[in-house]
């Protein structure tokens, strides 16, 4: 589905636009419409990184007090605060999909380490 819209830009930059239309040997408005793609998930993208980084401090802020009522549990994270936590992830995670459909939330469990350490190991051939 489409829908008609007009935008007005700065004469330079449909200039630019046109020109790389024409070396791609391609019309304007799809050069327009791929990079206005283009930078709309890229900024997607950059909103929920952005949400990420945020709960993920959220949730070192809140370990001390984490770690001491839900020890070994799983806890969501959003918007700063707990709001839910279940000894089942997958428990949790349908919960968290049915309350916030859409949107960014934290899920981690609560160990001794508030960070995720991930170890790789391999082998060597000599």
């Amino acid at each position: 589905m489409s829908s008609g819209m007009t935008l007005t830009i700065p004469q330079q930059l449909y200039e630019r636009v046109q020109r790389i239309a024409q070396r791609q040997q391609r019309n304007v408005d799809e050069i327009a419409r791929e990079a206005l793609e283009q930078v709309v998930s890229h900024w997607e993208v950059s909103s929920v990184n952005q949400k990420k980084e945020r709960e993920k401090e959220a949730f070192r802020q809140l370990h001390a007090a984490l770690l001491e009522k839900y020890a070994g549990e799983y806890v969501a994270i959003h918007g700063g605060k707990l709001v839910d936590h279940d000894v089942d992830r997958a428990a949790l995670f349908a919960r968290i999909e049915q309350k916030y459909p859409d949107q960014f939330v934290l899920l981690r469990p609560v160990r001794q380490n508030p960070e995720i350490v991930y170890r790789h190991r391999s082998l060597r051939w000599g």
